[in-house]
């Protein structure tokens, strides 16, 4: 959980948010969401929806 983390103006481009949840921290807003990476169990705080993009379920890591 990322309760208190304060969100506002960093970048999450790209940002593996895979199964965090974001309810706690402080102002995330739709379009740093929009431009990070999540799937089905990422929990975002209120009034933010997930991007369609994202899947359910997190992609299958490689191995190394």
């Amino acid at each position: 959980m990322l309760a208190g983390a304060q969100l506002d103006r960093a970048n999450l481009t790209g940002a593996g948010l895979f199964g965090a949840d974001l309810t706690g921290a402080v102002g995330v807003t739709q379009g740093q969401v929009d431009a990070a990476r999540g799937d089905g169990r990422t929990v975002l705080p209120d009034g933010l929806t997930r991007p369609v993009s994202w899947p359910e379920r997190a992609p299958a890591r490689r191995p190394v």
